[in-house]
């Protein structure tokens, strides 16, 4: 029996010692976490703690003193990045982040907007995944409705890779099934003060509207004018190619556009999180035509891991082909996963 407990005891101090190199933080109400910082995200920070199954998550503004010995990527509100390590200095409310290539530099709490593990640069440490899905059924025509979309992306230092794909697929009894597909990808360059170059692909399907595909593609510049730990907002102006494809072909076209855009974010430590975006297509080469894209999104946090999403994308053009109404939006409720 005494060996069973042994083990127990030798299973324990393991256990213990694989978090003897912790972090530790202390909020404004002194209570004391211990357990490894894992990131801070949206104004929250998350940390792994051996009292709970479930990461704490405590507002970034709210945490008096921090301390650990790994090595983060940092984003400051001016849209610096730095990768080192973070020290809060309670002494003047100040924080440390000591770079070992641009040395140490003292800030304001306020000042870092964005932070994350980094362990050896591996892929897993940097790449976010979100998966959400919706259905819906009604007894009237036997209408079923599917929804889904997925999300990634991958930073480092200097730059970033995003792509994401949507689908929404209808089909009820006597009539045609509806499907709706738009996906892409992007890679973004990051300057200093909040500036970025984009190169992005979109691809676009909609039977309803009879356009087998549209490929866009463009490049840009953008800025963030607003960067905190509530409101990211940030503006965006380039150029774009496209190519439609039609069911009739005779209605095939091609064109060059401007694109100018802006997108705004913002998220509060109550699991709600609001991205919206508007982005225009003024076409140089089809005199009088404007496209117009509009997406709202509405998530709300149920735990570390799962949350619901509400999303309204709005598409408008100035000139469709025939017979074609101007205007398509879809409207979509689901629950969803991150990685």
């Amino acid at each position: 029996m005494y060996k069973r407990y042994l083990l127990l005891i030798l299973f324990f101090l393991f256990y213990l010692l694989s978090y003897s190199q912790t972090d530790s933080i202390i909020t404004n109400d002194n209570n004391i976490l211990v357990g490894k910082i894992k990131k801070l995200k949206e104004g929250v920070v998350t940390m792994s703690t051996i009292y709970s199954e479930s990461d704490f998550k405590i507002e970034w503004l709210k945490v008096k003193t921090m301390s650990s010995k790994k090595k983060y990527r940092i984003i400051l509100n001016n849209g610096g990045r730095f990768y080192g390590i973070i020290k809060i200095d309670t002494s003047g409310n100040k924080v440390l982040v000591i770079d070992k290539e641009k040395g140490t530099l003292v800030m304001p709490t306020y000042n870092i907007v964005d932070f994350e593990e980094i362990k050896k640069g591996s892929l897993l440490d940097v790449l976010k995944l979100s998966l959400d899905f919706g259905y819906s059924f009604t007894s009237a025509n036997e209408m079923h409705q599917l929804n889904g979309d997925i999300n990634t992306s991958y930073n480092k230092e200097k730059w970033g890779f995003s792509a994401f794909f949507n689908t929404v697929q209808n089909a009820q009894r006597n009539v045609s099934p509806t499907k709706r597909n738009n996906g892409g990808f992007g890679i973004k360059y990051f300057f200093h003060y909040g500036l970025f170059a984009s190169i992005d692909a979109n691809y676009y399907s909609n039977n309803e509207q009879q356009l087998n595909l549209r490929s866009n593609y463009s490049l840009g510049f953008g800025k963030y004018i607003v960067r905190t730990n509530q409101v990211y907002f940030n503006v965006f102006l380039g150029s774009a190619f496209s190519v439609e494809d039609y069911v009739d072909a005779v209605n095939d076209k091609q064109s060059i556009e401007g694109k100018f855009g802006t997108e705004f974010h913002w998220f509060y430590f109550n699991h709600i999180n609001l991205f919206s975006s508007v982005y225009m297509f003024p076409s140089f080469t089809e005199r009088g035509r404007l496209r117009t894209i509009i997406n709202v999104n509405i998530k709300y946090d149920i735990t570390t891991d799962f949350y619901l999403k509400t999303s309204v994308d709005y598409n408008y053009d100035t000139k469709p082909i025939a017979d074609i109404r101007p205007y398509d939006y879809v409207f979509t409720f689901g629950i969803g996963w991150d990685l």
